[in-house]
């Protein structure tokens, strides 16, 4: 694979480092998004089956991961904005059909992938693979494990300390409130019990 070097800031100014496969003239486009803890090498396998059959693939490592900016994690929440700048950089692209983009991730990728695709109306096609299905809940989780003790009374502080650092009430963020704007689009939904 011959893979091209990527650089872009998110509207919060965050830089993020990625890596672009190009595909065959005309083809479309897809950004692959990675889970939580990893970075773009996670979702390496599906930018190379893709690019095998002619997408052109960007992937790339979400703030606070791999060799991108230093920020907090916010589960899909922030993590959208970089969505965006990815979608963004693939549109400034000569070699990249307009109209021809699509949106692959997993787990906080696919949440963020998901909340993007709400404001870029020229994705036509995601692929949601593990969905968080309540990012509250699963900070909740994250702060139990962290602290070896469950939440109890300070999950009202803690709910409240995560929503400041996402910089919005996390609670607004359940995929079932998103997922039935995406109607007019192809969309690949992998969960798991």
């Amino acid at each position: 694979l011959h893979a091209q070097p990527a650089s872009f800031r998110s509207s919060d100014g965050v830089t993020l480092a990625g890596s672009y496969l190009p595909g065959r003239d005309g083809a479309p486009a897809v950004v692959l998004s990675h889970d939580r803890l990893g970075d773009r090498s996670g979702v390496l396998r599906v930018a190379i089956l893709l690019h095998k059959v002619g997408y052109s693939v960007l992937v790339f490592d979400f703030r606070g991961h791999g060799e991108s900016g230093a920020s907090a994690v916010t589960l899909g929440i922030r993590e959208r904005e970089d969505v965006l700048a990815a979608l963004q950089w693939l549109r400034n692209r000569e070699d990249v059909p307009s109209g021809q983009l699509g949106l692959w991730g997993i787990g906080m990728g696919a949440n963020a992938a998901l909340l993007a695709s709400s404001e870029a109306k020229d994705v036509r096609a995601l692929g949601l693979a593990f969905l968080y299905p309540d990012i509250r809940a699963l900070a909740r989780q994250e702060f139990e494990t962290v602290f070896h003790a469950p939440a109890g009374m300070l999950e009202p502080l803690y709910a409240r300390l995560f929503d400041r650092i996402a910089g919005s009430d996390a609670s607004l963020y359940v995929p079932e409130k998103f997922l039935g704007d995406l109607a007019d689009r192809q969309v690949l939904l992998l969960v798991a019990q």
